[in-house]
């Protein structure tokens, strides 16, 4: 009778292992999915505000002839080109109140765009923060002056 209670006892607590075991098992799956599924879709979110400040950037804007009062889209492009007056408004405007340019970009988050020389003493527009855990850069090709320029545009979280 005695040896009866001690295999009872046995398969409970293997029923109690396995149980916790499996609870383990799950939790550590479910948390494993979510939190890549977070951060693919935050850098693809910014992959993505990258590429659309790029292409906003690299318009006419609006109006074509725009200026700091009656500006819908910063562009910088006239006929192709960069234009080197539209470049130091934007430069301008970015430098004064950089807020508003991220919301006519449509972007809550920060923007930096580097140039890959100086354009009239502008090799730089914005601020990033270079050690954020989510940073997306977006590499755009242009012409200035009859030469080509990389602009660089980084967006992080």
């Amino acid at each position: 009778m005695a040896l009866d209670k001690i295999g009872q006892g046995w398969g409970f607590d293997l029923i109690v292992a396995f149980v916790i075991f499996s609870v383990a098992l799950v939790s550590f799956y479910f948390y494993a999915v979510n939190y890549s599924t977070q951060d693919e879709g935050t850098f693809k979110d910014l992959q993505y505000e990258s590429q659309f400040i790029g292409d906003i950037l690299l318009s006419t804007g609006s109006p074509e002839d725009w200026s700091l009062e009656n500006v819908v889209q910063i562009g910088i492009l006239s006929d192709g080109k960069i234009n080197a007056t539209k470049l130091e408004r934007f430069s301008d405007f970015a430098a004064s109140d950089y807020e508003a340019t991220k919301i006519l970009f449509g972007t809550k988050h920060d923007y930096y765009i580097n140039f890959s020389r100086g354009l009239y003493e502008i090799s730089e527009i914005g601020s990033v923060d270079f050690e954020a855990d989510n940073l997306a850069k977006t590499v755009r090709v242009s012409s200035f002056d009859g030469e080509p320029i990389t602009l660089s545009i980084y967006v992080s979280d």
